[in-house]
């Protein structure tokens, strides 16, 4: 349905995007319209800077519609649901981190443990007070969502050694936000440096209210469960998220820039590529190191100026020689109780799901036209404060 954008025909493009949503959901009210300044922006610096080919168009004009879905879900069920805000989310454990740096790891771990919940891609996708696991394999939106992630991994056959993504499992909460048309997700899709420079500069706290809402419809069975979250973009957000959540357990997992970034610029040239046939992996690379070095910019700043976060730091070699350990580190260091129970759980889990086990994930700093010298560049301060080894 690839859609042609032109600055003269937005309003028909956004209405037809909303029309897409409506008829394959069934349902029309979208809740508050200030997501549409946001979508409007978006749409504009995919008209203006993008390289986009037709597929690239239609990965667009998906991702779009599914985000507008995913209002019409909340909307609705929210309704049909009332009293599932009526309950508190009570001290999350959250999950930050520059990408690569063991952030989903470390989030399902901590999410096998049998006292957290975490957020399931599927209901990221279609939100709804989470039903019993035994009715999933007949509910409508998790069958199209395994449909949908298996249509996207044949399209990108090598993408799941880089990053695996399934239905039933716990998954980034950068889904919820794409219903407000916020966060990296839309510059990982397409060049569109104005929408980098400008979300970094919007006021989160409506977006992180309507994630907490998400985040009480889906776990509204389960209310005595932590939740466990993940997401890199929460970096440059901390301030909203604090002002949402004052009472979460942030984890800040690190790990040297030389590795991640490149890693990190693999994985989006990888979309990118598919989407923007003409890009080079010299552009994403340089692309991957500006974003997040002006991300843990921010992220420096805010946890100089928010003495108030309760906040871990986590080495990533730490993690990767002792997974175990330090999920029980954690616990220790959030006064959370831990158990032989939660212990037997977590290290089954760690056993089961080795690193690789899709594949190794192969790259080079010198292709994505990076150095060692722009790295520290960029990032040298941090690496500094930190006493990142390579």
């Amino acid at each position: 349905m690839a859609v042609i954008l032109r600055p003269d025909n937005f309003t028909e493009v956004i209405d037809y995007y909303h029309q897409c949503a409506v008829t394959e959901t069934g349902l029309s009210d979208f809740g508050d319209q200030n997501y549409l300044v946001n979508l409007n922006y978006l749409l504009s610096c995919y008209e203006s800077e993008s390289r986009l080919g037709e597929y690239g168009r239609s990965v667009i004009d998906s991702t779009i519609v599914s985000s507008l879905k995913g209002r019409l879900y909340t909307v609705d069920n929210i309704k049909k649901n009332s009293d599932s805000l009526n309950h508190s989310i009570v001290a999350p454990i959250l999950v930050v981190g520059l990408p690569r740096t063991g952030t989903t790891a470390l989030h399902k771990l901590l999410a096998s443990a049998p006292d957290t919940q975490a957020l399931e891609y599927w209901l990221a996708i279609t939100p709804d007070v989470r039903p019993p696991r035994a009715e999933w394999q007949n509910h409508s939106q998790y069958i199209e969502t395994v449909q949908s992630l298996a249509d996207m991994y044949g399209a990108l056959p090598n993408y799941r050694s880089i990053h695996s993504m399934i239905a039933n499992e716990a998954d980034e909460c950068r889904l919820l936000f794409l219903q407000d048309f916020t966060g990296m997700t839309f510059s990982s899709n397409a060049t569109i440096p104005s929408f980098e420079k400008w979300v970094l500069e919007q006021n989160m706290v409506p977006a992180y209210e309507r994630y907490r809402d998400n985040l009480k419809l889906i776990g509204a069975r389960e209310t005595e469960k932590r939740w466990v979250l993940k997401n890199s973009a929460h970096l440059w957000a901390l301030d909203a998220l604090n002002s949402v959540f004052p009472d979460a357990c942030i984890i800040h997992p690190h790990r040297h820039p030389l590795e991640c970034i490149v890693s990190t610029s693999s994985l989006v040239y990888r979309l990118r590529a598919q989407n923007e046939p003409g890009i080079s992996k010299e552009e994403v690379g340089l692309q991957q190191l500006n974003i997040w070095s002006r991300i843990i910019d921010r992220n420096r700043t805010l946890r100089r100026i928010t003495p108030d976060l309760n906040i871990i730091d986590v080495n990533y070699a730490d993690f990767a020689n002792g997974p175990l350990d330090t999920v029980k580190a954690i616990y220790n260091q959030f006064g959370i109780p831990w158990s032989a129970e939660i212990e037997t759980e977590v290290g089954q889990w760690a056993a089961a799901n080795r690193k690789d086990r899709h594949g190794v994930h192969e790259y080079s700093m010198e292709e994505y036209g990076l150095t060692e010298a722009l790295i520290m560049d960029k990032f040298g301060a941090y690496i500094e404060e930190f006493k990142l080894m390579e």
